[in-house]
């Protein structure tokens, strides 16, 4: 699955408008994350991922995970546990309202628990952010016109 996102552009995520401000994109020879920064109407801050592996897209939130690397086995968050299901070194393209793109090498990790809720870290150097939250069907959301 791949979101083609710009930012500017509006999503409907089950029923919830949002508005894109950033656009990510990691790519390597094998794999791809795109993610998509966005405020919903309220004002909270929302992430959508989706890979070519997943048929589905991932809506996520920012969450405090305390990392001093990626990590690369499994993560326990809120009495569930998390596979590692990819992990690697991608380069990351990032692209915002009225900016140029911009590029680097970024660590990335994902990870699913078998009840469909999944958890992204991308780090480089020693910053490192984690997102979590839910793999939606493809169908649950749709671009919009603005």
């Amino acid at each position: 699955m791949i979101l083609e996102g710009q930012p500017g552009s509006v999503y409907d995520v089950a029923g919830k408008k949002i508005r894109i401000d950033e656009v990510h994109n990691l790519h390597e020879t094998d794999f791809r994350l795109d993610l998509l920064k966005g405020r919903m109407v309220s004002g909270a801050e929302i992430w959508l991922g989706a890979t070519l592996q997943d048929n589905g897209i991932m809506m996520l939130f920012p969450f405090s995970l305390q990392l001093m690397t990626t990590p690369t086995g499994g993560i326990s968050h809120q009495g569930e546990i998390y596979e590692n299901i990819s992990h690697g070194s991608a380069v990351r393209v990032k692209r915002t309202l009225g900016d140029k793109n911009r590029d680097m090498r970024m660590d990335y990790a994902l990870f699913r628990t078998n009840t469909g809720k999944v958890i992204v870290t991308l780090g480089m150097n020693d910053k490192f952010r984690a997102w979590s939250g839910d793999l939606l069907p493809v169908q649950a959301v749709t671009l919009c016109d603005k």
